[in-house]
């Protein structure tokens, strides 16, 4: 009962501490414009596209994860950036539930989770990636890593070889959405 009162109170806090960022435009003197604005990589999603975002680098980067959620996003709502930092705040949340998650199942106790969740989830560190829409690799490549370290503990936990597989795909999606530089 208190594990998941103690997590949505923590999720709601996480929203009021970011709801602000959903006012936001695009930072087109920053990155938004090269990532995502002016990307033919984000307005293509076909078959070409999806080639093309597995297989270029984005302005001597490499996170066709990122780039994909971006078409993703462009096809469904278009240049609107209010949903692009939805997304960007849904992934946050996702996260916070997983470090709570995680911390559970290192402790066994929901107070120590609780804790490590609330700092995990406002702690200052995290406004650029939730706020600006082109830091959306950092969020995407928590989520897949976090994943990844839970998939672990159950291996460790179960010794069942399919949660090890299950912790090198996540640690490979979290490769493929944070930036891997060409220079």
């Amino acid at each position: 009962k208190y594990f998941f009162l103690s997590l949505i109170g923590i999720l709601l806090l996480t929203v009021a501490a970011f709801s602000n960022c959903l006012k936001n435009d695009w930072l087109t003197n920053w990155d938004d414009n090269i990532y995502i604005l002016n990307s033919p990589s984000v307005q293509n999603l076909s078959v070409e596209g999806l080639k093309r975002i597995f297989t270029t680098y984005e302005t001597d980067n490499y996170h066709p994860f990122t780039t994909l959620t971006y078409a993703i996003d462009y096809k469904l709502f278009g240049f609107n950036a209010y949903h692009f930092h939805l997304h960007n705040l849904l992934l946050h949340l996702f996260n916070v539930v997983l470090v709570f998650w995680f911390i559970r199942l290192l402790t066994g106790r929901w107070e120590a989770s609780a804790i490590v969740a609330v700092f995990f989830a406002v702690h200052p560190m995290h406004v650029e990636s939730v706020s600006w829409i082109s830091e959306r690799k950092d969020v995407l490549y928590s989520l897949f890593y976090l994943a990844a370290l839970i998939a672990y503990v159950f291996y460790l936990n179960k010794n069942n070889r399919k949660y090890l597989v299950y912790t090198f795909v996540f640690f490979l999606c979290s490769l493929f959405s944070i930036a891997i530089y060409s220079k």
